[in-house]
């Protein structure tokens, strides 16, 4: 495949799909398009990556000048279900507002404790531009009232209130185990 082409890669839950952007790819009737293709050139039907953290790598020489303009349709569902998979997952805020992880439902990841967090506890890391902001989901987080309760908390072992992802922006999750994140409105 063209090394030089637009990619978005998506984890499977084995390894990663690679699409790639190419002039040479061929349609359902086999007319030549320019479109979105798998590693065979077969054009793809993008929307099965909506709702998918990707990654999207754009060679220097296909993108050195100018804006690269991703575009698309607002989720206006009511909730979205992101399947987190034993060790990193990328995922993203769904929404066009920003994403508060206190309204997150989680299901089927097991909460660590303060004392082990760093290492035991469901982690999501969002890049704040120098580095990565870590919360942890623990069952022995303090909220504003300091009742211990099972939440998203920060690196103090306080629940996390405040809003963490703008919209868009992606994500990583971090598990030992296989679980859902639900994003509600």
């Amino acid at each position: 495949m063209n090394t030089q082409a637009a990619c978005i890669m998506t984890y499977n839950g084995d390894g990663y799909d690679y699409y790639y952007y190419i002039s040479d790819a061929f349609d359902a009737n086999e007319n030549e398009v320019t479109a979105w293709a798998d590693l065979d050139g077969v054009e793809i039907d993008v929307t099965k990556v909506i709702g998918t953290g990707f990654w999207l790598n754009v060679p220097e020489k296909v993108c050195s000048k100018g804006k690269l303009m991703i575009s698309g349709e607002v989720s206006n569902t009511d909730q979205n279900v992101v399947n987190i998979n034993e060790g990193l997952t990328l995922a993203g805020n769904p929404y066009p507002g920003a994403l508060n992880l206190s309204k997150v439902i989680v299901e089927g990841l097991e909460p660590g404790v303060y004392d082990t967090m760093n290492t035991e506890a469901p982690c999501i890391m969002v890049y704040n531009g120098d580095g990565y902001d870590y919360y942890y989901y623990i069952s022995d987080a303090f909220d504003a009232n300091e009742n211990e309760v099972t939440a998203w908390a920060d690196l103090d072992g306080v629940a996390v209130v405040d809003d963490v992802a703008t919209s868009g922006m992606a994500f990583w999750a971090r598990s030992k185990t296989t679980g859902t994140l639900t994003f509600k409105k």
